[in-house]
Formats: structure tokens, C-alpha cells, sequence
């Protein structure tokens, strides 16, 4: 989906996690679970630094350049 592997990298990680969340989600009996928390936090804690990595990507690959000219 990125054209830079750690972005790829990041996101497939997040996809991952919502996954596992969403299964216990699902579940009327785990919805609110500790571990189901637990998962939710560390997908809200991946999605933050996929953010984090997204920006650091835009303001320092020179690929972007032309982006940001344009806005």
C-alpha cells in the first residue's frame, strides 16, 4: 500500500491489531474484557505512531515536495 516498508510495515501491524479487537469485540462476553482493553489501547497506541511515521515521511522524503508546494 506504501511505497516505504516501514509504513507498510506499521499499517499491516495496526491491521493486525484491529483484527484481534474487533474478534473479542464481537463477543458480548469479551466486549469489555481487560484484554479486549488492552488490545484496543495498543491498536490506539500503533494508529499514533503510524500517524507520527506518516508525518516524519512527508516533511523529510523529498518525494513529498512537490505535495506541499501545491497545497
Amino acid at each position: 500500500m506504501y511505497k516505504e516498508k516501514i509504513l507498510d510495515d506499521k499499517n499491516s501491524e495496526c491491521v493486525k491489531l484491529w483484527y484481534e479487537w474487533f474478534e473479542l469485540f464481537k463477543d458480548p462476553d469479551k466486549r469489555f474484557s481487560k484484554e479486549s482493553k488492552a488490545l484496543r489501547k495498543k491498536w490506539c497506541k500503533c494508529c499514533d505512531e503510524m500517524g507520527d511515521l506518516l508525518s516524519l515521511e512527508v516533511k523529510t522524503n523529498p518525494i513529498y515536495d512537490e505535495v506541499k508546494r501545491n497545497r
